[in-house]
C-alpha cells in the first residue's frame, strides 16, 4: 500500500476505518492507599469526641477490660464483617483503654 491510502483510511484488513486523533485523558491524582489524609483525620478525632464510643464499641471494650481478647476480636468481627478490620478495630479500642488510664 502507499502512504497516501494509509493516511486517507484502510476500508478493509487489520487497520481498516477512519484516521482518528487520539483522546489524552487527564492524568490522576494519586494518593496512598489506605492513609487518612490529615484534615480528614482531625475532622474524626473532633467528631469521636463529641459523640463517644458506639455501643458495640463499649462491649467490645469490656471484653477487653476483663481480658478477654479472643472475645473482642469475634465481637468486633461480626459488627463489622471483616477479620482485618476486626483486628484493627480491637486494637483501636485497647490503645484507647491504655490512654484512659494514663
Amino acid at each position: 500500500m502507499s502512504a497516501s491510502t494509509i493516511s486517507e483510511g484502510v476500508i478493509r484488513g487489520l487497520n481498516r476505518g477512519r484516521k482518528l486523533k487520539k483522546v489524552t485523558k487527564p492524568a490522576k491524582v494519586e494518593r496512598p492507599q489506605g492513609v487518612i489524609m490529615k484534615a480528614k483525620h482531625a475532622i474524626k478525632a473532633v467528631i469521636h469526641d463529641v459523640v463517644g464510643f458506639l455501643p458495640f464499641e463499649r462491649r467490645a471494650q469490656e471484653f477487653l477490660k476483663i481480658g478477654r481478647e479472643k472475645k473482642a476480636l469475634k465481637y468486633c468481627k461480626k459488627r463489622i464483617g471483616s477479620h482485618h478490620y476486626g483486628k484493627k478495630k480491637r486494637d483501636q479500642l485497647a490503645e484507647s483503654l491504655r490512654q484512659k488510664k494514663k
